[in-house]
Order: structure tokens, then C-alpha cells, then sequence
């Protein structure tokens, strides 16, 4: 999980009066965990960002084997119903 605290300067320049998290900050973040996990490096092949994250949401990070590489998904409620983003990841090659 990650709590997204509404002091990051972040969110400040991201968009003033309506705070988000930018996309790039979710992906570094699914790939930062998943090259922590298995010792190797990710790229992005694919993401959409369904919903914002915003000042206050508590995320979850799911990640799981698929055909073309780990598929993950961002959500912004435990249950994992309310997704803030998902894609794919794949291993870069050497």
C-alpha cells in the first residue's frame, strides 16, 4: 500500500487547486516494486489511468504473470474496485 500524503510537493505544480498524482509517479512506482521482487528491470508497455490519484488515497499495487509480460493494477479502495491505473510491464532485455 501506499498513503498518498496531500503535503507532497508533488501535488503542489499537479494541478494547482486540483491535485493529482502524475501518471509517471504510478508506473515508476508498479515498476520500482516488481524490479525489487524479482531483481530485474521493467519497462511500460501499456497503461491507462482510469480515475486520478489523489491527496488522501491510501493505493494498492496488484501484480500478476501475464502472456506479454506482469500485468498490474492500481487501486485507490482496498477491494480493489476503483482502479487508478493498470498496464503492463515488461522485463528489459539485457
Amino acid at each position: 500500500t501506499w498513503p498518498l500524503d496531500a503535503k507532497w510537493p508533488v501535488f503542489a505544480g499537479h494541478f494547482p487547486g486540483a491535485p493529482v498524482l502524475p501518471g509517471a509517479v504510478l508506473i515508476d512506482w508498479a515498476v520500482q516494486q516488481l524490479a525489487q521482487a524479482t531483481g530485474l528491470s521493467f519497462d511500460c508497455a501499456q497503461a491507462k489511468f482510469p480515475r486520478a490519484a489523489q491527496p488522501g488515497d491510501v493505493l494498492q499495487l496488484r501484480i500478476a504473470p501475464s502472456a506479454t509480460g506482469f500485468a498490474f493494477v492500481i487501486s485507490s479502495d482496498e477491494a480493489g474496485a476503483v482502479i487508478v491505473a493498470s498496464g503492463v510491464l515488461t522485463a528489459r532485455s539485457a
